[in-house]
C-alpha cells in the first residue's frame, strides 16, 4: 500500500515538472530524417510520443487476445457448464427437501461428473436413494463420492452413511463404519454419539456403559439422553448377570458404580430385581427397605410387595410401619394388599385392595383382587371386579368399586372358609377411600428421536421364591 502511494506521488511530481518545463521552454524540436529537417514544438512532440505509445500498447493487447481466443472460448464453456451444474445442484437439493426422490436423483446426477462440487451431487443422490430404500444404489453413490473427493471428505461421507444405516436398521454396518472412523478420528464428537446410539439399539450394554463416562466429560449428550442411556445400560447389565446366575459378578458391578448412581431409586430398583432373579432375596429386600426408609419411591414400594420374602411376617411388619405416612398412596396400599394375600390374611388383603383401587384404578390390581375374591368364595364381587377392570382397560376411565357384603357375595358359589371369614381390625388400618378416575400409571419417558426400547426381562413372575 505504501509503495502504491509513493508511485502515485512520484507520477504527480513528474507530471508537474514536465508541464512546468514546457511552459518555461517554448523552443521547437528539430528532427533530421532522410536528409530533411523537421521542426516541431515540444508539446506536439510529446503528444505524438504519447499517442504512439498508446497505439503500440493497444496493438500488443489485441495480438495477445487473438492468440488467447481458444482459451477464452474454453473458459466461456466452463462457466456455462458451471452455471448449469450449480442450477442442477440447487434444484436437486430443493427436490430432495420436498421429498421428490426421483426428481432429486435425476437433477443431481445429470451433470455430477462435470461439477466442481460433485461430492455434494452424489451425497444428495445417495440420500434420495436411501429414502427410496434402494440401499445398494445408495452405497454406490457414496462410494463414487469418496472416489471423486480423493479421501478429502472421508469423515463427511462416513457420517452420512452411518446416519442412513442407523435409520434403515442396518445396525451392524453402521457400527462397523463408526468404529473404523473413530480409529482414525478418535475425538470426533458426533461419531461417538452415533456409535452410542447403535450400541443402544443393539442392546450392547457393556460397550454403551464403557462409553458413557468419557461422553459425559466431553458433554456430548444432553442430560436427558445421558440418563436414558445410563439407565438402559445398567438395567441390561444387571439382567445379563442375573440370567447367567452370576451373583458375584452382579455384586461386583454394583460396587463399581459411583455413589450418586447407587443412591438413585431407579438404579436400586433394577439391582433389586436382578438380585431377586438371581436368588438373593435377603440382600434385595434389605436394600429396598433401607432405601425406602431414607427416600420414598412408589416404584420401589410396588416392587417390595411383588418380590419374594424369606420371612413374610417380617416384611408385613416393616410395611405396616410405613402405613401412617403413606396411607393415601394407592401404589403402597396395593403393595401392602399383596403382602397380606401372600400370608393368606384374606380380610386385610381385601380391605387394602379395595382401598387402593378406589384411590387409583390399576389393571393388574383389578385382576389380583378378582382372583382373591374368587379364592374366598365371593363370586359376585369377583365378577364385579372383573367387569370394572375390563371397563378400565378399554375406556381408561376409573369408576367406584362398590362391593356387596360378604354374606351376599358368598350366596353363590363355594362357601367361605373359616379363615376367610376373619375380618381385619379395621380400626388399626383406617384408610380413607377416595374414588379418583385416573389414567393408568405412566412409565418413564424414552429417549427422543430414538425408537429402540430395551426390554425389561426381569418380571415379578421370574423372581425366585
Amino acid at each position: 500500500m505504501m509503495i502504491t502511494i509513493l508511485l502515485i506521488l512520484a507520477a504527480i511530481a513528474g507530471a508537474f515538472w514536465l508541464f512546468n518545463n514546457l511552459l518555461i521552454n517554448q523552443d521547437n524540436i528539430v528532427l533530421y530524417w532522410a536528409g530533411n529537417n523537421y521542426e516541431i514544438t515540444t508539446a506536439k512532440f510529446l503528444a505524438v510520443v504519447l499517442v504512439t505509445f498508446l497505439a503500440f500498447y493497444l496493438l500488443l493487447r489485441l495480438i495477445k487476445h487473438l492468440f488467447s481466443l481458444r482459451k477464452y472460448t474454453r473458459l466461456y464453456r466452463e462457466r456455462k457448464v458451471e452455471k448449469r451444474t450449480q442450477n442442477g445442484l440447487l434444484q436437486g437439493l430443493i427436490s430432495l427437501i420436498e421429498g421428490n426422490w426421483n426428481s432429486a436423483k435425476t437433477q443431481l446426477l445429470a451433470d455430477a461428473e462435470q461439477s466442481k462440487m460433485a461430492v455434494l451431487h452424489y451425497l444428495g443422490a445417495a440420500r434420495a436413494a436411501h429414502m427410496q430404500e434402494a440401499f445398494e444404489e445408495r452405497d454406490q453413490y457414496l462410494k463414487r463420492a469418496n472416489e471423486i473427493s480423493g479421501g478429502n471428505t472421508e469423515v463427511a461421507i462416513a457420517i452420512s452413511q452411518a446416519e442412513m444405516q442407523l435409520y434403515a436398521g442396518q445396525l451392524e454396518q453402521a457400527r462397523a463404519g463408526l468404529v473404523t472412523l473413530l480409529e482414525t478420528h478418535p475425538k470426533h464428537r458426533y461419531a461417538k454419539k452415533l456409535l452410542a446410539k447403535s450400541y443402544y439399539k443393539q442392546e450392547d450394554w457393556k460397550n454403551l456403559s464403557s462409553m458413557l463416562p468419557e461422553m459425559q466429560k466431553q458433554d456430548i449428550l444432553n442430560k436427558k439422553e445421558w440418563m436414558a442411556y445410563e439407565t438402559a445400560s445398567l438395567r441390561g447389565i444387571f439382567q445379563m448377570y442375573a440370567s447367567e446366575d452370576n451373583l458375584s459378578r452382579l455384586k461386583a458391578e454394583w460396587k463399581k458404580l459411583p455413589a450418586a448412581t447407587r443412591n438413585r431409586p431407579t438404579t436400586i430398583l433394577f439391582y433389586s430385581k436382578a438380585l431377586l432373579a438371581a436368588g438373593d432375596n435377603t440382600t434385595a429386600n434389605k436394600l429396598m427397605v433401607t432405601t425406602l426408609n431414607k427416600q420414598w419411591d412408589d416404584k420401589l414400594a410396588e416392587w417390595y410387595g411383588l418380590s419374594s420374602h424369606d420371612n413374610i411376617n417380617q416384611a408385613i411388619r416393616q410395611a405396616e410401619k410405613w402405613l401412617p405416612e403413606h396411607d393415601k398412596s394407592p401404589v403402597f396400599l396395593l403393595s401392602l394388599a399383596r403382602l397380606y394375600r401372600k400370608n393368606q390374611l384374606w380380610g386385610k388383603a381385601r380391605h387394602f385392595f379395595e382401598a387402593s383401587l378406589n384411590l387409583a384404578p390399576n389393571a393388574q390390581g383389578y385382576l389380583e383382587f378378582a382372583e382373591l375374591l374368587e379364592e374366598t368364595g365371593e363370586k359376585i364381587n369377583a365378577q364385579l371386579c372383573y367387569k370394572t377392570g375390563l371397563n378400565y382397560c378399554i375406556h381408561k376411565k376409573g369408576q367406584p368399586l362398590t362391593l356387596h357384603s360378604r354374606r351376599e357375595a358368598s350366596r353363590v358359589g363355594t362357601p367361605l372358609s373359616e379363615a376367610s371369614m376373619v375380618e381385619p381390625p379395621i380400626s388399626d388400618y383406617v384408610v380413607e377411600t377416595i374414588v379418583t378416575p385416573l389414567p393408568s400409571d405412566t412409565s418413564s419417558p424414552e429417549p427422543i428421536n430414538d425408537p429402540a426400547k430395551p426390554v425389561d426381562l426381569i418380571e415379578p413372575s421370574n423372581a425366585r421364591t
